[in-house]
């Protein structure tokens, strides 16, 4: 899959869509109640992220950052052949080193359609989530990275997994995300 690639915008901050509750104890939020449990999202120690995709870049930067309190942001997880998707991580409660930044990085990975040989078709390692920029409580962020999918005519149709595991390197914690994009032919 040569239309794999790594997207690497910096952007700012987002008011609530999601929220740790505190700092002692993440708890992701959605419309002012506790998210449901997903594969998509995870939290461990006060830090927290969740993955969203997009197929339109540009409208889910500017979404994002909209001066409005909270962020009504437009996902997807279906692409058409040849046309390219994005994997974005939405991430709260990273801890400052001596210096006062943090240091979360990702590596992401992309296995193909279970039915046909389910064999990985790309990885991008240490990618930058958040690196020598002070945190925020209770305030969520939009990662620097994000990974950018194009299934190509070659490329098998069906549900893409894409796997992220995040790494705040000064609190030493690590959270694996996934999310399946599903690939279509066009109608």
């Amino acid at each position: 899959m040569k239309g794999v690639g790594m997207n690497l915008r910096c952007v700012g901050i987002a008011a609530a869509l999601l929220m740790a509750a505190n700092a002692a104890s993440a708890q992701l939020m959605q419309d002012g109640k506790p998210a449901a449990p997903s594969p998509r999202q995870a939290e461990s120690g006060g830090f927290a992220v969740i993955q969203m995709a997009s197929d339109n870049q540009d409208r889910f930067h500017a979404e994002w950052e909209t001066s409005t309190p909270g962020a009504n942001l437009t996902t997807t997880t279906e692409t058409v052949r040849n046309a390219p998707i994005f994997t974005f991580l939405v991430f709260t409660g990273c801890k400052a080193d001596a210096a006062g930044n943090c240091n979360v990085t990702a590596d992401f990975h992309v296995i193909g359609p279970q039915d046909k040989g389910s064999e990985e078709y790309s990885t991008a390692k240490d990618a930058p989530v958040w690196m020598k920029k002070p945190p925020a409580k209770n305030i969520l962020f939009l990662s620097d990275a994000s990974l950018g999918l194009r299934i190509e005519d070659k490329d098998p149709l069906g549900a893409y997994i894409v796997r992220a595991v995040v790494t705040d390197h000064v609190a030493n914690i690590t959270l694996k995300t996934e999310q399946t994009l599903t690939a279509v032919e066009a109608k």
